[in-house]
């Protein structure tokens, strides 16, 4: 797996494990992000060929780390890792 997929898979754990933790996330807040690891996910799985939109995908990760910034800033931080990721992957 190319290093930079494997980055992401691994950011995207680091996420998943973040929100299961995290009982002060406000639900939309909680819920965009959840749908965009999802979407994240199901893009990565090599048997899946559901094709990824890479702007709402981003765009959605970049919204919802507004929301957030200041109250959760773990969660920032691994979101913000997340967009790098991407934008390194091309999406």
């Amino acid at each position: 797996m190319p290093e930079r997929i494997e980055r992401l898979h691994e950011t995207l754990a680091e996420l998943r494990g973040e929100l299961r933790e995290l009982d002060s996330l406000d639900e939309p807040t909680r819920q965009l992000l959840e749908g965009a690891a999802d979407e994240l996910h199901k893009a990565l799985d090599p048997h899946d060929e559901t094709e990824l939109e890479h702007q709402s995908l981003s765009e959605r990760f970049r919204q919802s780390t507004e929301r957030f910034e200041e109250s959760h800033p773990t969660l920032a931080r691994i979101v913000g890792n997340m967009i790098d990721a991407l934008g390194q992957i091309g999406i």
